[in-house]
C-alpha cells in the first residue's frame, strides 16, 4: 500500500480510484475507533501499525462501533480477541 501511495501519480485512473475508495473506507473505520484508541492506546506512538495492533490486542474492550468497523474490514473476526497480527 505504501508503494502505491508513493507512486499515485503513475497509477491508472481506475487503480487510483480504487486506492482512493479503499483509503476512504479505512478512514471511516478508524474514525469509529478514535474514542477507543484514546481510551485504550493513548500511550502508543503512531505509525507502523502500532495503533491498530493496540486496538486488536484490546479487542475484548472495544466499543461495538469500533469492533464492527474492524470486523467490516476483516481486521477482526467475532471469535478472535487479542490475536497478534504481526505473526
Amino acid at each position: 500500500m505504501l508503494c502505491l501511495n508513493a507512486h499515485a501519480d503513475q497509477l491508472s485512473q481506475r487503480c487510483f480510484q480504487a486506492l482512493t475508495l479503499h483509503g476512504l473506507a479505512y478512514a471511516g473505520a478508524f474514525k469509529a475507533c478514535q474514542p477507543d484508541y484514546r481510551l485504550l492506546c493513548a500511550g502508543v506512538p503512531p505509525g507502523y501499525g502500532r495503533g491498530l495492533q493496540c486496538l486488536l490486542d484490546n479487542a475484548s474492550a472495544l466499543s461495538p462501533a469500533c469492533r464492527s468497523a474492524l470486523e467490516g474490514h476483516e481486521l477482526l473476526t467475532p471469535d478472535e480477541e487479542g490475536q497478534d497480527w504481526d505473526k
